[in-house]
C-alpha cells in the first residue's frame, strides 16, 4: 500500500465526515486554558479561537482510538495495528518536493521568523511563559 500523501486540513474533513469533533469557538489562551481543555476531551478537537493569534486554530486528540488512526491510514479499524507496522517496517518513502503546499501559505523571515509566533500550548504545570 502506498503512503498516504493527505495534509492535515483533508484528514480533518475525513474526520468531519466520519467522526465526532469538538469545535471550540470561544476565544481561549493557548498557554493556561488549551492545556486543561486537550487533558478533559476525548474526541478530535479544533480551537478556532486562539487569544493573541488571530487566524490560527490548533488541533488534539485526533489519532485518539482506532476510529482515528484508521482514518489516518485509510485502513479497516480492526487493520490499524498490522497497517501501521507494515508501513513503519518498509522505511521512508521517496521525497516529494510540493510546490503549493498549505505550510507554505504564510511565510516569515528574517526578525519576524520567530518561534514564539506560533500558538504552542506548553501541557506541563508550573512553567511560566513569557509573552
Amino acid at each position: 500500500m502506498k503512503h498516504s500523501q493527505q495534509d492535515l486540513r483533508s484528514f480533518l474533513n475525513d474526520v468531519e465526515r466520519e467522526a465526532e469533533v469538538l469545535h471550540i469557538t470561544k476565544a481561549v489562551d493557548v498557554h493556561n486554558e488549551i492545556p486543561a481543555l486537550c487533558s478533559e476531551t476525548k474526541i478530535p478537537t479544533v480551537f478556532e479561537n486562539l487569544k493573541g493569534f488571530e487566524g490560527w486554530r490548533l488541533t488534539d486528540c485526533l489519532l485518539r482510538d482506532r476510529k482515528h488512526q484508521s482514518l489516518a491510514l485509510k485502513c479497516a479499524e480492526n487493520n490499524v495495528i498490522p497497517d501501521y507496522a507494515s508501513r513503519s517496517g518498509r522505511g521512508p518513502g521517496a521525497t516529494c518536493v510540493i510546490e503549493d503546499a498549505p505550510v507554505k501559505e504564510v511565510i516569515w523571515t528574517g526578525e519576524d521568523a520567530r518561534l514564539d509566533r506560533l500558538p504552542v500550548p506548553i501541557p506541563s504545570e508550573g512553567i511560566e511563559v513569557a509573552h
